[in-house]
């Protein structure tokens, strides 16, 4: 892997003038590290000229229900709902575990969508992902 980020954190140049490029370095797992460089130039502050950012493909970071109530004004069961879908489980799932009705989830979720201005769940999931990698 040392190979791999000398390589790409070299001076950063081609011919279409890009700042950024990417590596997939193979794991044991069978996922690839995604390893991305940014040249950020001389210009940058403190003298750092490049960026490097590591994606474990493996790991899955969820996001935190108080950056989802903050964000979206949601209650507390909606954020921990939210959560919940944007991690994969269904509503019956969530509803078993919780001991709620499924029609709670639902009229939850239908307050979801529409205090983050989304129409569906897959919608959802991926504006709550985005907001993952807030710790």
């Amino acid at each position: 892997m040392t190979a791999a980020l000398r390589e790409l954190t070299a001076p950063i140049a081609s011919s279409a003038g890009a700042n950024s490029r990417f590596a997939a370095v193979p794991t044991a797992s069978g996922r690839p590290l995604v390893i991305v460089a940014f040249d950020l130039g001389t210009s940058a502050d403190y003298g750092i000229e490049k960026c490097v950012i590591l994606i474990d493909l493996n790991e899955n970071p969820q996001p935190q229900a108080e950056v989802l109530r903050q964000a979206f004004n949601l209650t507390k069961a909606e954020a921990k709902l939210a959560v919940r879908i944007a991690s994969g489980q269904s509503l019956n799932d969530i509803a078993g575990a919780e001991n709620v009705a499924v029609g709670t989830l639902r009229a939850q979720l239908k307050s979801i969508l529409g205090k983050t201005h989304t129409h569906r769940q897959a919608e959802l999931v991926a504006l709550v992902m985005r907001l993952a990698i807030i710790p």
